[in-house]
């Protein structure tokens, strides 16, 4: 199954396989006329077999390849964690014909990306999602990224990779947790765009769980549909792509608060998402009725509906920190946050701000916990 778009006229592909993804690669840099060189950034935690293995199919291929590990949580979403890359480049003197590939999540995509669109303003890249937050969302759109003075990718561009490979080999490989937070990006396609997306996601939970693969290429493949029918008219999100961020503005501002207050609380992006699309719903006013239908699909998925806390934490401060971070956004452009108003299923989202600051207190009140 392959997905085809044109961003400045240029063809980018997804390529989606129940098989391995390495024949499909080794023909891409053949298609590019790359020089045969070829830095891969994986991170340390996908499995040893995989990461051999594409190695190991480089070689045989005569790539001179050159690869480097990095554990791809958040605390090396960073300038160290970027430079390292760029004086890897520098020092093996790739040129805009050489080829980096990122295998990994978010984090590792984010950094990657980012290094490739500054390296010679551009050199070849691909990408590898490893995991379901990246195979549904990240790995396509362009954002690049890092973090900076305690901002969520306050540092970035947009660079698109050439290609990207989901392979089902990689998504049995994902741990359940990880592989369930990746449907929060499903369920806000749904909202947002293609409501066939929920539908089919009421009937087969049971399915999915168990990674039934023909179900999931059919929602993989509209969710990314979704997500380029936003972005191919709009790629410097100045209006409608805005739209791919709901549930993001309360997301991002809770994952901030929890990384400022240095909480160590295993919640993960897809899982702030789904505490957020809630947040926002409720701040919009949504019916009741379709409320509890999406808080009962974010159930049937095991996503959180609310941030439950431990003991010892000062909550109070907390949701002082989440109101704060709200309103350091990277879409606000007033005096108030931006965010996605949805409040009924049959209502297109619109872009609004976040003025009722009595809302914002009522909605981290009812969420906070």
């Amino acid at each position: 199954m392959k997905i085809e778009y044109k961003i400045d006229k240029q063809i980018h592909q997804v390529i989606i396989k129940k098989d391995d993804i390495c024949k499909d690669l080794i023909k891409d840099l053949k298609f590019y006329k790359s020089d045969n060189r070829l830095l891969l950034v994986y991170d340390k935690r996908i499995s040893k077999d995989l990461v051999n293995d594409k190695k190991k199919k480089l070689k045989i291929h005569g790539i001179k390849y050159y690869s480097i590990g990095i554990y791809g949580g958040k605390v090396n979403k960073d300038k160290k964690f970027l430079f390292k890359i760029l004086s890897i480049l520098s020092k093996l003197e790739f040129t805009k014909k050489s080829v980096l590939i990122s295998f990994g999540g978010g984090v590792v995509g984010d950094v990657v990306g980012l290094a490739a669109s500054l390296y010679m303003r551009g050199l070849i890249y691909f990408h590898i999602p490893s995991t379901m937050m990246a195979i549904m969302d990240s790995c396509i759109g362009g954002k690049t990224a890092i973090n900076f003075n305690n901002r969520i990718n306050l540092i970035g561009n947009y660079y698109h990779p050439k290609r990207v490979y989901i392979s089902n080999q990689i998504i049995k490989k994902i741990p359940q947790k990880e592989y369930l937070s990746g449907f929060a990006e499903a369920i806000k396609c749904g909202i947002i765009d293609d409501h066939k997306i929920l539908d089919i996601l009421k009937v087969n939970s049971d399915l999915l769980l168990k990674k039934n693969f023909k179900i999931l290429s059919n929602i993989l493949y509209r969710v990314l549909k979704v997500k380029i029918n936003y972005f191919i008219n709009d790629v410097y999100e100045t209006n409608n792509r805005l739209i791919l961020n709901f549930g993001h503005t309360f997301a991002h501002a809770i994952e901030s608060a929890l990384m400022d207050e240095k909480i160590n609380f295993d919640l993960n992006h897809g899982e702030a998402v789904s505490i957020g699309i809630l947040c926002e719903m409720y701040y919009a006013g949504a019916s009741k009725g379709y409320y509890f239908d999406i808080k009962n699909i974010l159930n049937s998925f095991n996503l959180p509906t609310k941030l439950i806390l431990p003991r010892g934490i000062n909550k109070t401060l907390l949701k002082k920190k989440i109101y704060k971070n709200l309103f350091l956004d990277k879409k606000k452009i007033g005096i108030y946050p931006r965010f996605i108003f949805i409040n009924r299923k049959d209502k297109l989202p619109k872009i609004r701000e976040l003025s009722n600051l009595n809302k914002i207190d009522e909605v981290l009140h009812k969420f906070i916990i």
